[in-house]
């Protein structure tokens, strides 16, 4: 690992360069509006001040002798957390446009650029604010508001401009490149959280029959969630429909953005804190895994912004129950590879037929399927974090130390 001295040089030498970077924008567009005072001049050189002052704060974060368990310096690892996820993706965001609007190469060749450094700017950031968070709570849930601001600003940030590499539009389109920046923050966080990292590979104590029942149930789920047509009881079994949507690359990015960076904060960073919270309770388990799909729920609640009420309730309320299925596998299979390839196959079957994962209106018929779908997942659910396979989870648990 990178010695915590060379993490602070890193973060002075970046903070400086954006502190330079962003006075240097804010004089240049006084210069050029002559301190005009129209709305749209001030936003612009008030929004840059703002940044700038941020950037500074940011300074803070090298002073040598804190006391991380005083109040004012846990806010301000919450707050730096937050501050420098934001300013650094819109620093990035005026660098490049800088570079284009002076023909400085090419647009490919610096978005791809900033694109690779985007992957390790955050590292700084991740070491010295967000892995010194102490609260188990705010360690469960600030994640989370980071992982959407980078899927988020990640692709406004490098595709303003389509005269660039259709790949590079594909990648930062789809939110995928946030996606890997998110897992590499967290899984420096939660190193520094004494977690150890997931295992991909089985647990030797799961039954060849179990993971067998897994990967059927898996592979029946994600076939009815894309490709099921009915619209009536009558037709559950009978009405399938095949046909592909006509774009669906960038659907696909995004279904497999979704499997690998939702899974790592659920089932890698909120499961586990959960069962460490829940660890002296009776009913560890079963805390843990109704808390995570609870949350996975209603992180889902940020859907109504792009889709009706309706369609985002029934969303969350098939989320939450998905979620219980997801940490039941991922707690017996000891896997985070069969729950990240179950997600991204579930959101992936969906995307390919209709296009989007964004849902229309539900029906009535919709909601009781809905509903039906919601009972299965938590007898299953339910089934493989009790009997013999308790006795597995616990052993998996044991050896993670949870």
């Amino acid at each position: 690992m990178v010695s915590e001295l060379t993490i602070k040089k890193w973060h002075f030498c970046q903070t400086l360069i954006q502190s330079i970077i962003l006075l240097a924008v804010l004089i240049l567009e006084l210069v050029k509006q002559h301190f005009s005072l129209a709305n749209k001049a001030l936003t612009s050189w008030i929004l840059i001040l703002i940044l700038a002052i941020l950037s500074c704060l940011q300074f803070t974060l090298l002073k040598k002798k804190q006391n991380p368990h005083r109040r004012l310096v846990q806010f301000n690892y919450y707050w730096e957390s937050f501050s420098i996820t934001l300013s650094l993706q819109l620093t990035l965001y005026l660098i490049i446009i800088i570079l284009n609007k002076y023909h400085i190469l090419t647009n490919t060749f610096w978005i791809a650029l900033a694109t690779l450094y985007s992957l390790i700017m955050y590292i700084p950031m991740a070491k010295l604010a967000l892995s010194k968070i102490k609260s188990t709570w705010g360690r469960i849930l600030f994640p989370a508001s980071i992982m959407f601001s980078l899927l988020l600003s990640a692709p406004d940030t490098f595709t303003y401009t389509k005269k660039i590499a259709d790949w590079l539009i594909i990648l930062n389109t789809s939110g995928f490149s946030g996606g890997i920046i998110f897992v590499i923050i967290m899984l420096i966080a939660m190193h520094n959280w004494g977690f150890q990292v997931p295992n991909w590979r089985i647990s030797k104590r799961a039954s060849k029959a179990i993971i067998g029942i897994i990967l059927l149930f898996i592979i029946v789920k994600c076939l009815f969630n894309g490709f099921n047509a009915s619209e009536s009881w009558t037709s559950i079994l009978t009405s399938w429909d095949f046909h592909l949507a006509k774009s669906i690359t960038i659907p696909i990015f995004d279904s497999i953005k979704a499997g690998f960076a939702e899974e790592w904060l659920m089932r890698f960073c909120v499961l586990n804190l959960l069962l460490r919270y829940f660890k002296n309770y009776h009913n560890q388990i079963l805390w843990a895994v109704l808390s995570d799909g609870l949350i996975f729920g209603l992180l889902h609640s940020t859907n109504f912004l792009n889709q009706s009420a309706s369609a985002t309730l029934q969303q969350m309320l098939g989320a939450c129950c998905a979620g219980f299925v997801f940490a039941a596998i991922y707690l017996y299979s000891d896997s985070i590879l069969i729950s990240m390839g179950y997600h991204a196959l579930y959101d992936t079957a969906m995307a390919i037929t209709a296009g989007s994962l964004t849902m229309t209106s539900p029906s009535a018929f919709d909601w009781q399927e809905t509903i039906l779908l919601a009972i299965i997942d938590i007898i299953f659910a339910y089934f493989l974090i009790s009997g013999s396979r308790k006795d597995t989870i616990e052993y998996n648990l044991r050896c993670r130390k949870l």
